[in-house]
C-alpha cells in the first residue's frame, strides 16, 4: 500500500495460531540465535524487525480479545444457569385466620384446618354459653405463620352463677345436667321418703337463687324410695296404726289378733318388718295384736284395704 509516497505493508491477517507462532519466531529472531550470540539480521533487517513487532502487538490484542469474549460468555452462561435454576413464585409463609367466633369448637377446628393452620384451645370465663367459641388469637383476618398454632378461645361460662330454681321433684340425672351446664360440681345424698318417689330430688344445697362461684359444690338430696320401719311392738293398736299412717311412712297394713299370755289386751306383739330396717316405700305391714283372754275365739285377719286410712280393723268385741 502507498501512503504519502511511502510503501506501507498491508495489515497482516492470519489465524491466531499463525500469529502466535509468528510472534514466537519474531521473538526468537529478536532475542538471538540458538547459540546465544547476537542475532544476525539479514539485509532487510529493519523492515523484518518492524513486521515482527507488529505481529506481536496483533497477537496480544487477539489473545486479550478472545479472553474478554470468553469471560463475557462465561458470565452470560452463569446468569442463564441461575435464571434456569431459579424457583417459581415462593409459597406464602402466612395464612389469614378465618372468623370462627360464635361457632362450636368442632366447627372452629375444621375452619382452621381448611385454612392450613394448626390450633390449640384455651378456656376463658365469659357470659357466653359454656363451650362456645369466643374468637381466636391472632384475631380473624390477621395473618398467622404457617406451622404456628392459632389459639381458639372457648368460653368456660360465667365466673358466678345462681343455683337454679325448681329442681325439686326432677329426676336426679336432669337436675345434675342443669347444674353442670352452669359450671357447678354436683354431689348427691340419699334420704328415705314416703312422699317423694325414688331418684327424685327432695332438696338442694345451697338454696336455689343463691349466687355462688362457678365450680361450687351443689348437693342434691335425692329420695331413696325407702322408709325406715319403726318399732311398734308394745304399742296400743290405735298408736301403732297412727304411726304407720304418718306422713314419713304412709305404710299400708293388716292386723290379726291372737291370744298372748303376759301381754296387755290390744297391744302389738309382732310386726312383719324388723324395727329400724330400711324398707321399700309402700310395703304392707302385718301386725299381731293380743286378744282379750276372755274371748272364746280369735278374730281372723281382716282383708287388706286399698289405702292405709281404710285399713283399720274393728276392735274385737268383749264377751
Amino acid at each position: 500500500m502507498t501512503s504519502h509516497g511511502k510503501n506501507v505493508p498491508d495489515p497482516v491477517e492470519a489465524p491466531l495460531e499463525d500469529l502466535l507462532s509468528g510472534a514466537s519466531a519474531g521473538d526468537a529472531r529478536a532475542g538471538g540465535s540458538g547459540a546465544g550470540g547476537p542475532a544476525s539480521v539479514p539485509g532487510g533487517g529493519a523492515d523484518d524487525a518492524g513486521a515482527a513487532a507488529r505481529k506481536r502487538r496483533l497477537s496480544r490484542r487477539a489473545v486479550m480479545t478472545l479472553v474478554g469474549a470468553a469471560g463475557v460468555a462465561a458470565v452470560a452462561a452463569s446468569v442463564g444457569a441461575l435464571r434456569g435454576a431459579a424457583p417459581g413464585p415462593a409459597e406464602p409463609m402466612t395464612e389469614t385466620v378465618p372468623p370462627v367466633a360464635g361457632s362450636t369448637l368442632e366447627e372452629a377446628q375444621a375452619a382452621l384446618r381448611r385454612a392450613g393452620l394448626k390450633y390449640r384451645t384455651k378456656e376463658s370465663p365469659s357470659d357466653s354459653p359454656r363451650g362456645s367459641v369466643l374468637g381466636t388469637e391472632p384475631e380473624a383476618g390477621k395473618p398467622a405463620d404457617r406451622g404456628a398454632a392459632v389459639r381458639i378461645l372457648v368460653s368456660s361460662g360465667p365466673s358466678h352463677a345462681k343455683v337454679p330454681d325448681r329442681l325439686d321433684g326432677l329426676d336426679e340425672a336432669e337436675a345434675r345436667r342443669r347444674l353442670e351446664d352452669l359450671g357447678f360440681t354436683v354431689t348427691t345424698s340419699q334420704q328415705n321418703s314416703a312422699k317423694v318417689s325414688e331418684n327424685k330430688v327432695m332438696s338442694v344445697t345451697p338454696q336455689p337463687g343463691t349466687d355462688v362461684a362457678v365450680g361450687t359444690e351443689v348437693v342434691l338430696t335425692v329420695s331413696s324410695g325407702r322408709v325406715t320401719m319403726p318399732s311398734l311392738v308394745g304399742l296400743k293398736r290405735a298408736d301403732a296404726i297412727r304411726r304407720l299412717e304418718a306422713d314419713d311412712l304412709r305404710l299400708p297394713y293388716e292386723i290379726r289378733y291372737a291370744f298372748t299370755r303376759g301381754r296387755s289386751f290390744g297391744t302389738v306383739t309382732e310386726q312383719s318388718e324388723k324395727a329400724h330396717a330400711s324398707i321399700p316405700a309402700g310395703t304392707k305391714i302385718r301386725l299381731t295384736i293380743t286378744l282379750d283372754p276372755r274371748r272364746t275365739r280369735p278374730t281372723t285377719a281382716p282383708a287388706p284395704s286399698s289405702s292405709p286410712s281404710s285399713s283399720k280393723s274393728p276392735e274385737p268385741k268383749r264377751t
